[in-house]
Order: C-alpha cells, then structure tokens, then sequence
C-alpha cells in the first residue's frame, strides 16, 4: 500500500503542472485541465485527489491507502519529492 500510495503522490504531485523548481509541466494527458484542477486543490487537502472514483475505484476508500497517500502528498509538498522517497527507502512513514 505503501508503494502506490508514494506513486500516486508523486503523479499527484506533477499533474500540479508545475515542477519544484517552479518551472512549467506542459500538459501531456487527454484529462489534463481536470487533473490539473484536482491537482492544485489536492495541494491543501490530499483526500481531494482520491475522491475521483474513475480513477481509483474502491482503493481510495480503504484507509490505509488514505492515509498513506495523504501521508506522502503532505510530506512532498513539504520536503520535496527526493525527500520523500528517500523517507519511504529508509523509513517508510
């Protein structure tokens, strides 16, 4: 659970459209506008990004998976990406 809950951060994370260097992420999927809107509302509160059932179905109501991905996209936003698996490499929060 772990595992994908960081995956999905870090795409979370990207689909913000703009990288930590501030520089723009030129669109590059067909659901980009939606998934960017959902991006940056999910930026202040993670559970926003899992509340799309088209794209995770039942998972993003299992707690654990919650938790762990609101967990990461938390930590992301504030430490950064590199940090953050670094964190799950060796410690997995």
């Amino acid at each position: 659970v772990a595992g994908l809950a960081l995956v999905e951060a870090i795409w979370a994370r990207m689909c913000h459209g703009t990288r930590e260097n501030g520089s723009i992420i030129a669109a590059n999927d067909p659901n980009w506008s939606f998934l960017n809107a959902l991006a940056k509302r999910a930026k202040e509160n993670p559970s926003l990004w899992l509340s799309d059932t088209n794209l995770y179905g039942d998972i993003a109501e299992d707690p654990r998976f919650q938790e762990a991905f609101c967990a990461k996209l938390t930590h992301i936003w504030k430490y950064g990406v590199c940090s953050t698996i670094k964190d799950y490499c060796y410690n997995d929060f």
